[in-house]
């Protein structure tokens, strides 16, 4: 048994013929087989890296498209929402500017023509146009005897007038507000005050005059 294992001993040692020791020769390959399956994993290591690198470039890209997507979005609708508000209060506009035509004319009606079929019919249209108007959110501003507020009045003249200063005495044309946002201010003649008479004059200078 032990010649057997010296005569096998001897033949992995037998050289090649080159002259290099078999053994030898297996232990330099397996050698380079290590070195190259280091050599693969470090490869493919690297490869990984790089791949993960990619990845995470790839998906910060993705994310950052994702977001300037969802700004356009919202971008988009509110100018949409925009535009559509403001078609609505041009529309509207229109459609006061007709509420004021028919206010005008039934204060020149007389009164004994509102009793008349006709006057009761053409009340019944503006009253339509005007819950149109109101259930889209307008509202009339209230001007007739307010005291004058540059938010929401426009002065386009000031008369002399029993009514206190800056007083409303007159609307020439109305105004019309939606939520907090004046659509149009209303169009209105000031009250500058009552026109000192003579007598008052007079006492007015007594009194300066310690009379």
């Amino acid at each position: 048994m032990v010649k057997k294992n010296k005569k096998e001993e001897l033949e992995t040692k037998k050289p090649d013929k080159n002259g290099i020791d078999i053994s030898q020769k297996d232990e330099q390959k397996d050698k380079n087989n290590t070195k190259k399956q280091k050599k693969d994993l470090a490869t493919l290591e690297d490869r990984c890296n790089i791949l993960e690198q990619e990845k995470e470039e790839a998906n910060g890209k993705y994310l950052r498209l994702l977001a300037e997507f969802e700004n356009y979005r919202r971008r988009n609708e509110k100018e949409r929402v925009n535009w559509i508000r403001n078609a609505n209060e041009k529309f509207a506009l229109k459609v006061c500017d007709v509420l004021d035509d028919f206010e005008r004319a039934f204060e020149a009606k007389y009164n004994e023509e509102k009793e008349s079929s006709f006057y009761q019919g053409v009340v019944s249209i503006y009253k339509k146009l005007e819950n149109i108007i109101r259930s889209e959110g307008f509202e009339k501003i209230v001007a007739l005897n307010e005291e004058f507020n540059p938010m929401y009045h426009e002065a386009i003249s000031y008369i002399q007038s029993p009514a206190p200063a800056d007083t409303v005495v007159s609307v020439v044309q109305n105004g019309y507000f939606i939520g907090n946002k004046v659509i149009r201010a209303a169009k209105v003649v000031v009250s500058s005050g009552q026109e000192e008479t003579s007598d008052t004059q007079d006492q007015q200078s007594d009194k300066d005059n310690g009379n």
